[in-house]
């Protein structure tokens, strides 16, 4: 358990240090981009027209597509993380302590759920003290999966206004996701949300290990 918690908040670290460091490289390239586009408008003025037509594929490349694209993956390999330990988390307990349960003998939508069912009713764990933290790990899991099954389209009530739709409130309430109500998408506008989910993945392993090593 000291090992596999170790190993976590290492990785957490190295998590944190790898966003950081290619949103400052996304935000260089952004800032050497605009700062060109800016410098040939105040040149000429009379032409500003011209010139956005002329870069506005390089403009929505730098300023919309390589943040998008490096924040949503980056989401999706959080999520992998999360899943995969809590996953391993809980073959390690069943192999040490012998369950005659197995992770897989429970029934969920995901390894997240089936994980969190194993470690309240198999290895009786109380997790009532990590209750907010499973909200904002259910939210999170909401977002990643609209990403992945819908394109990051929140509409899935066609017949339904934006406002009704499930993850409007979700979107609308966190301010480093931004939506398009019109279209109905959404970005991750600032990579805070990442650092976010980042600490909240640590919190709800970390303080799981050291529930079942206080056990020993």
């Amino acid at each position: 358990l000291q090992f596999h918690r170790g190993t976590i908040e290492s990785e957490i670290i190295s998590l944190k240090e790898y966003i950081i460091d290619n949103r400052i490289g996304i935000k260089k390239q952004q800032d050497s981009f605009n700062k060109m586009f800016e410098e040939k408008v105040k040149k000429n003025p009379e032409d500003t027209q011209e010139i956005y037509e002329w870069y506005e594929d390089q403009h929505y490349q730098y300023n919309e597509f390589y943040p998008a694209t490096f924040n949503n993956s980056t989401l999706l390999s959080l999520y992998s993380f999360f899943e995969f330990n809590l996953k391993h988390l809980c073959l390690t307990i069943h192999k040490h302590k012998l369950y005659s349960i197995k992770l897989d003998d429970l029934s969920g939508k995901n390894y997240i759920e089936k994980s969190k069912k194993y470690l309240t009713l198999v290895a009786s764990l109380d997790l009532t003290d990590l209750d907010l933290t499973w909200q904002e790990i259910t939210k999170f899991q909401q977002i990643r999966n609209c990403i992945v099954h819908n394109n990051s389209n929140i509409i899935k009530q066609k017949d339904q206004p934006i406002k009704n739709q499930p993850l409007y409130q979700i979107i609308k309430n966190n301010t480093n996701l931004k939506l398009n109500e019109e279209k109905g998408t959404f970005i991750i506008s600032n990579d805070q949300f990442l650092l976010d989910v980042t600490s909240i993945i640590e919190k709800y392993l970390v303080t799981i290990i050291r529930k079942l090593e206080a056990e020993k």
